[in-house]
């Protein structure tokens, strides 16, 4: 009896190794499911590849779509951007105006007038002639620059306060010089020239104050 049950054991060991053996050979790796799961892959690698071109296009656009630049007539565009730099010297003008203590506030009141009245000239331009019902707004270097006015007080006032006009004011000639050659309108040729004469003669003036000529 005892041979038996181990001739009968060994046989059932036999018996599973080789079905084990069978069973390793049919699992062999299937090249179609491998192709299709490649060509998955790739799919999905073209997809995410296709996308992010776009999505960073998209981004780029939208980093350029800012009002000032949205529009193709270099009139209107002019307009819509020379609005805004003024409302960043009537953000100086008004913190000015409103300060004790500080001599430059005549200056201030004249700026203020005169801008002012321009930014609305500028407004209805745009309204009558394209249509446009823009706000201006103030840009974000001139807030900063009026953000740090607002931390000076006395003769600091006064020396900062000229030098940030000068900076604002030269800022505007490069822009107009820019437009001018391109401006198509007569009265709007000749309100850029007006800003160009005043903000010249208020950049030397504040020169003058300062020392520097």
């Amino acid at each position: 009896m005892p041979c038996a049950l181990m001739r009968c054991g060994t046989s059932l060991m036999t018996s599973a190794l080789i079905g084990i053996a069978v069973g390793a050979c049919n699992s062999k790796p299937d090249p179609q499911a491998n192709a299709r799961s490649d060509a998955g892959g790739e799919v999905a690698a073209s997809a995410s590849d296709t996308m992010s071109p776009s999505m960073s296009s998209g981004d780029t656009a939208m980093t350029g779509m800012g009002g000032m630049d949205s529009a193709g007539n270099p009139d209107q565009q002019f307009l819509r951007m020379m609005s805004d730099h003024h409302k960043g010297i009537l953000l100086l003008a008004h913190d000015a105006i409103g300060r004790t203590g500080v001599s430059v506030k005549p200056e201030a009141q004249k700026i203020d007038k005169a801008q002012d009245a321009e930014v609305k000239q500028m407004v209805a331009m745009l309204k009558n002639d394209f249509k446009d019902d823009y706000t201006p707004k103030v840009m974000k270097e001139n807030q900063s620059m009026a953000d740090a006015l607002t931390q000076k007080s006395g003769e600091a006032y006064d020396i900062t306060f000229r030098k940030d006009v000068i900076k604002h004011h030269e800022a505007a000639l490069q822009m107009i010089d820019r437009f001018l050659p391109q401006l198509t309108k007569p009265a709007l040729k000749q309100m850029a020239q007006k800003m160009k004469k005043d903000q010249t003669r208020e950049i030397a003036q504040f020169k003058r104050e300062l020392g520097q000529s």
